[in-house]
């Protein structure tokens, strides 16, 4: 008989889940988990994002203006 004593654990990121093959999706534990809401989105890209993109492209902070309107259309495209 064969024991399982340490099991391997397989951890995946799918956004759609449907790709995988049936035998497959039989074996697994779909976990869902809730993404960032619309306004949590605005504000990493505020705090981190452009921040970080005005230093990758050589700009200074003060040359560069972006309204919160303007960032919240980025983000629905």
């Amino acid at each position: 008989m064969f024991q399982l004593i340490c099991p391997q654990i397989y951890l995946s990121v799918l956004s759609i889940h449907l790709t995988l093959s049936s035998p497959l999706l039989d074996q697994c534990e779909i976990v869902h988990l809730a993404e960032y809401t619309f306004d949590e989105k605005v504000a990493i890209a505020n705090r981190f994002l452009v921040p970080k993109q005005i230093g990758i492209n050589g700009l200074k902070k003060q040359y560069v203006e972006m309204s919160e309107e303007t960032l919240r259309e980025i983000i629905i495209e």
